[in-house]
């Protein structure tokens, strides 16, 4: 029994020093966390973005901060941010922490957010179409999505980048060759490409100008043309001077409000269902003097000038009469002579 009580009392002699160790190591406060440095954005959206910075060696949690607010927060060195407004300015820094407290704050970070990826143009058109070439039109993206500018494509490739327009946007796709083409438009932002528009087919060919195109009848301030169909014409257009006046299923138009006694240059071409052109046709044609309103005065003036035009004439007849009343009356004078 003895034995026995000798063996625990060494025992616990033994254990003293290492409690009394791990006394003194659990005494030791954890000191503050340093600040974090090298902060990173990467794998930035219209959205989210992703933060990582050097590990803290005594930091138990981190603190995102975005444009002045607390954010998210991380037990690893690495935050992902979502719900971040598009193409914005966005300013973030990190601040460690632990049981003893925090640390400084990281130096900020700026960057920015990518618009929103943009959508397919929409209402695209196409008008105008020669020979060679032709005009495209289509409605401009939102404002939001911050097109940087629209690329045009012909028969699957890519031929032009268009700067964006207030309005409708449009082009000129020139140097065509004759044939059946295949058009869409795209939109590019910082973000992404956008999906293809509505792909849209015309046939690039010459289609001669109206026949007989001539001036019917005119005025001081009228016009009167006509001209002969063309096959597969749903309208006409009439040009005055190179300025469109109307856009007219039928052949034939009466052009108003002119200038009295002037020559105009008049045009007309066929538009064909499928957005092709016909060459013009062209012609001169002048508008009459305006007519002289009728008054008192200028019937006078026109009875003189005309008895004016008329009176070496009457002179002349007036000697003719005279000369045939003074022969008859010789005559007859000399008629009674011979009887008596």
């Amino acid at each position: 029994m003895r034995k026995i009580i000798l063996a625990i009392m060494l025992c616990l002699l033994l254990s003293v020093p290492a409690w009394a160790e791990s006394q003194e190591e659990s005494s030791i406060p954890t000191l503050q966390p340093e600040t974090p440095t090298n902060i990173t954005v990467s794998g930035i959206t219209d959205a989210t973005a992703t933060v990582t910075w050097l590990p803290v060696a005594t930091a138990t949690q981190y603190s995102v901060y975005v444009n002045g607010e607390q954010y998210t927060a991380s037990s690893s060195p690495a935050a992902t941010l979502t719900g971040l407004r598009p193409f914005m300015v966005h300013d973030i820094y990190v601040v460690a922490h632990n049981s003893s407290g925090y640390s400084g704050q990281s130096s900020i970070v700026t960057f920015n957010t990518l618009p929103p990826a943009p959508s397919a143009p929409r209402g695209i058109k196409v008008s105008e179409v020669k020979k060679d070439n032709v005009k495209l039109s289509w409605v401009p993206n939102q404002p939001e999505e911050y097109i940087f500018f629209y690329r045009l494509y012909v028969d699957g490739r890519a031929v032009a980048d268009v700067e964006p327009q207030e309005g409708i946007q449009a082009a000129d796709l020139v140097n065509l060759s004759p044939g059946r083409h295949a058009v869409a438009v795209s939109a590019l932002n910082e973000n992404n490409e956008s999906p293809l528009s509505t792909v849209l087919e015309f046939t690039c060919s010459e289609i001669t100008a109206p026949a007989g195109f001539t001036m019917t009848n005119h005025s001081a301030d009228q016009i009167w043309i006509q001209w002969e169909p063309v096959k597969n014409a749903t309208t006409y257009s009439v040009f005055v001077d190179g300025n469109l006046i109307i856009d007219t299923a039928k052949t034939k138009f009466e052009i108003n409000k002119l200038q009295e006694n002037t020559v105009y240059t008049l045009s007309v071409c066929a538009n064909l269902a499928d957005g092709n052109k016909s060459l013009e046709a062209n012609l001169m044609a002048k508008t009459l003097p305006a007519p002289v309103p009728l008054t008192l005065d200028s019937i006078k003036e026109d009875i003189f000038a005309e008895v004016q035009n008329i009176m070496p004439n009457i002179k002349i007849l007036f000697v003719v009469i005279c000369t045939f009343a003074i022969t008859a009356l010789l005559k007859l004078s000399f008629v009674r002579r011979v009887r008596w």
